[in-house]
């Protein structure tokens, strides 16, 4: 399995910063971004490098919000697990006027406890995981033998 990297965008800097310190001592790989439109732009270059990313959002940002990046991910067409933070009790209704709710994995609501926030994460990468496993064709030679195993 490859080491999943969190993208984070938060705005509020001392939310930022307590959050990735925390996600950094439960011992994932986080890079954080002040907005949208910056989280963007590290995902497209970690996706064109091979990486395996996880997108955490906030929900309203300056330059770029959480929706606006959502819908970003999906134009660039890039499959991203994404959870989205917010206080904004109206943030499905949103997300789904837009047509996004499938992007969208999971929601959480501001304030988050440390210990829902790593069970949301390990849970989204996990059905990742599997839809991966899932949709990865096999080679040929791996199917030939599967077969003869069969016989």
């Amino acid at each position: 399995m490859k080491e999943r990297v969190i993208v984070y965008a938060e705005d509020d800097q001392p939310q930022r910063e307590s959050m990735t310190e925390l996600l950094e001592l439960y011992g994932f790989n986080v890079r954080a971004h002040a907005n949208g439109r910056l989280a963007l732009d590290d995902i497209l270059t970690l996706q064109a490098e091979g990486k395996t990313v996880l997108l955490l959002t906030d929900y309203n940002m300056p330059v770029m919000d959480g929706i606006e990046l959502i819908k970003g991910l999906s134009d660039a067409k890039a499959r991203v697990p994404t959870i989205v933070l917010s206080a904004n009790i109206d943030v499905q209704e949103n997300v789904g006027k837009l047509g996004l709710t499938g992007v969208v994995d999971r929601f959480l609501d501001k304030p988050v406890m440390g210990a829902t926030l790593k069970e949301a994460i390990k849970s989204v990468s996990a059905k990742h995981e599997r839809l991966a496993e899932v949709n990865t064709p096999l080679d040929f030679a791996s199917r030939a033998h599967d077969m003869e195993m069969m016989r």
